[in-house]
């Protein structure tokens, strides 16, 4: 019986490398005798793949550009949906998702202290019922990713609540590219998959090959050619995602037209939750971006951003403002946590993102409010 099984085995594995080989040269034949180009073109869905287990470690940069962060690995596992788990996490029916970036990600907080997952340890509903929750957040995303999450997975989880924190990304990437959908490939809205000859198809299919069989053994190399690499100080530059948009200059005008763009944004979020009966919560980011902190203000220095320290530090908080106003022109819950959680490298290991103690503080915060606001949540008390 065990040999069936290794020649079923082994006869899968070379029938696998036989499409590998045969498929780019079908493609490329197909290509040239229609004289045409594979084209696929989709709305990404820029999240992290379902089932994962995996662990991430900060590199040694990282650690140079942040103050608190505990040098180790940090374990990262997602459900069905690529949403992060804790470690209670179960396929119960879901009360609360928590959208946003890197922020909402925590992925250098510890899985039992993730503020997403935290919340679930807090709250408990009024028949003593487990309260659960889904961090859908993803390094990079801004609100329009989130939208795109909501509307594709997180409705049909049917939550009560969701909840949405995107501050950074959005103005990070509105002053370099001036629109949501002028963006370099790694946060595109559209993906688009080409290829006109046998090399670019073969990459392709290699690409898709890997996404759906070694999801984890890439991420994994990836990490561990990433440390090799930074252990031997590599003279090789690291890949600059944002090269083709460093010359961009904008105007006074232009600054109007992309807070506008932020709105709007919002905007889609929270109607777009309410027309199908979901609660929606809008928070401002915790973060250190002040003019007085000087390892903050050193760091921003040392990248191109296109503009000032203290104009970043300006749009930003007018990036919180608009947060404000929507949540108040809407008539949802805000969840100033820009105000509530301190500003400092006790919480906060770099600009935006929390360690374990801000992670908590988050989350204890986010409870309050959310408990004092509705009736059928509470606090637990043990």
């Amino acid at each position: 019986m065990k040999n069936k099984f290794k020649i079923i085995l082994i006869n899968m594995l070379i029938l696998f490398v036989i499409l590998i080989i045969i498929d780019p040269l079908v493609g490329h034949f197909i290509l040239h005798k229609q004289n045409t180009v594979y084209l696929k073109r989709n709305i990404i869905l820029k999240e992290h793949l379902p089932y994962q287990d995996t662990v991430f470690k900060p590199s040694k940069s990282e650690l140079l550009s942040s103050q608190n962060l505990v040098e180790k690995n940090y374990k990262l596992r997602t459900d069905s949906n690529g949403f992060i788990m804790g470690p209670n996490s179960t396929d119960s029916p879901v009360d609360i998702i928590f959208f946003g970036g890197s922020t909402t990600e925590c992925i250098y907080v510890d899985e039992n202290l993730r503020w997403p997952y935290l919340v679930s340890q807090f709250l408990v509903d009024q028949s003593d019922q487990q309260i659960n929750t889904r961090n859908a957040g993803v390094s990079g995303n801004d609100s329009m990713h989130s939208t795109l999450n909501l509307i594709s997975k997180g409705l049909n989880c049917k939550p009560k609540i969701v909840v949405l924190m995107n501050t950074i990304n959005d103005l990070s990437n509105l002053i370099k590219t001036e629109s949501y959908w002028n963006s370099p490939p790694s946060r595109a809205i559209i993906q688009e998959e080409k290829a006109g000859n046998k090399k670019e198809l073969a990459i392709v299919f290699l690409r898709d090959a890997k996404n759906l069989t070694i999801p984890n053994i890439y991420w994994g190399v990836r990490v561990f050619l990433k440390n090799i690499s930074e252990k031997l100080k590599s003279s090789i530059l690291p890949y600059d995602e944002w090269a083709d948009f460093r010359n961009i200059s904008l105007q006074p005008k232009d600054y109007i037209e992309i807070q506008n763009q932020y709105k709007s944004s919002l905007l889609s979020f929270v109607n777009i939750a309410k027309s199908w009966g979901v609660e929606p919560i809008l928070m401002t980011q915790f973060n250190r971006l002040k003019a007085d902190d000087t390892f903050i203000k050193m760091n921003y220095n040392e990248s191109s951003n296109g503009i000032s320290y203290e104009d970043f530090v300006k749009y930003y908080d007018m990036f919180n403002n608009i947060v404000r106003d929507v949540a108040r022109n809407e008539n949802c819950i805000l969840i100033d946590l820009a105000n509530e959680i301190p500003s400092t490298s006790k919480y906060i290991y770099d600009a935006v993102h929390v360690n374990n103690e801000g992670s908590v503080l988050v989350a204890k915060t986010i409870s309050e409010t959310i408990s004092e606001r509705f009736n059928s949540y509470k606090l637990k008390t043990e």
